[in-house]
């Protein structure tokens, strides 16, 4: 309970304007609030963004259950825009002792029930996981691994409980896919073809110069209007298709030496591209360390540069320093506040982008330093 009113302290922006603008410490501190400024909004993104992603995952399953069934409620499709998100069934309730959340509802209550014969949160939760299996069992059953998180007051601590699946004696480090299998999925639905997304079609008109490309007309240009495929229409990119097929057989460097290589240099220098087959041949991936993020007390790894993660931190500390509250959207005007500062964060944070370079190719310790200044200030 005590992490849930954490939280809702993070998202839910305070009014403390005055608070900054009236600091003693002048510009050290506007500059400090105006770079913690823009952090929370880039967490807050990709927070929702996981969140959607996962969202729409979930309802791509194979059902028998149709979308205007008016027993289920299903999540939108992603490729519509006119389709509005529908409610979660799931009502709000506000539990003062204890509560029970699995994926079954009749096997939340069989929780609550061992909770009611005062069995002890452990009891509650194997009694839960039990029915589960049962309910369920698509997902999990007897034998299948979980990990616990359990708190005892009386000693103040947390313990973590490890119980997932461990693999056989007889396995060993190079039972993974074969490289063809990786990728036979993509190829097949490329053979048999793929709906155009409405996304795919607006980027279509952003470049003028896909109509002039043979390739790309063939793919996404209707000869009869010369107008481009409406969402919806299924393309089948056939060279694309045969591409993959060569990096299944040959791996995947086949795009950076062999044939498939030299084919894919010639095709650049045919559109202009300074690219060689040298250029592809000295390409090399590089392993980096990711870089923590204290996120009242919680940990969240970003990307280092060349990468944006470090924009995040930039973000996420620009908006601690107003200490959002609920108050913060409790109202019209308020909540214009609110959001004007959460906006704010990403336009001060987007300016700092082009001081974020390659640090093989640039020094970028003194922008570094700059950023974790502004990183750390409170």
């Amino acid at each position: 309970m005590n992490q849930s009113k954490e939280l809702t302290r993070e998202i839910h922006p305070s009014n403390s304007e005055k608070e900054v603008n009236s600091s003693n410490n002048g510009k050290k501190q506007q500059e400090c609030n105006k770079y913690i400024y823009s952090r929370w909004m880039v967490f807050l993104v990709l927070m929702s963004s996981i969140a959607v992603t996962l969202y729409f995952h979930n309802g791509k399953h194979n059902s028998p259950v149709k979308n205007n069934s008016a027993e289920f409620l299903m999540p939108p499709n992603p490729q519509r825009t006119d389709t509005k998100p529908v409610p979660s069934y799931t009502q709000l309730h506000i539990f003062k002792q204890a509560a029970v959340c699995s994926d079954s509802q009749v096997c939340s209550q069989v929780g609550r029930y061992i909770f009611e014969k005062n069995g002890s949160i452990v009891d509650a939760t194997l009694a839960t996981m039990f029915c589960s299996g049962l309910s369920n069992m698509q997902s999990m059953g007897i034998g299948g691994g979980f990990i616990m998180n359990l708190y005892i007051k009386q000693e103040g601590k947390a313990y973590t409980l490890d119980a997932r699946e461990i693999s056989a004696k007889a396995s060993t480090r190079d039972m993974h896919l074969k490289w063809n299998e990786i990728i036979q999925p993509t190829i097949d639905i490329c053979k048999n073809g793929f709906e155009m997304s409405k996304h795919m079609y607006d980027s279509l008109h952003t470049n003028s110069k896909v109509k002039m490309d043979k390739q790309l007309r063939q793919m996404y240009v209707d000869e009869h209007s010369n107008e481009f495929y409406k969402p919806g229409t299924i393309i089948k990119p056939d060279k694309l298709c045969r591409t993959l097929e060569i990096i299944a057989e040959q791996g995947g460097d086949s795009l950076y030496i062999g044939k498939l290589a030299e084919m894919f240099a010639s095709d650049l220098k045919d559109m202009g591209s300074i690219i060689t087959k040298h250029d592809l041949e000295e390409y090399e991936v590089r392993w980096n360390d990711s870089i923590p993020i204290d996120i009242n007390g919680d940990i969240m790894y970003v990307i280092p540069p060349p990468a944006s993660g470090i924009l995040v931190s930039y973000i996420v500390n620009i908006l601690k320093n107003y200490n959002f509250k609920p108050e913060d959207i409790s109202s019209v005007n308020s909540t214009i506040l609110t959001y004007h500062r959460i906006i704010e964060a990403f336009k001060h944070t987007y300016g700092k982008r082009t001081q974020i370079g390659d640090p093989k190719y640039v020094n970028i310790d003194d922008n570094a330093s700059t950023f974790d200044r502004y990183m750390r200030c409170t």
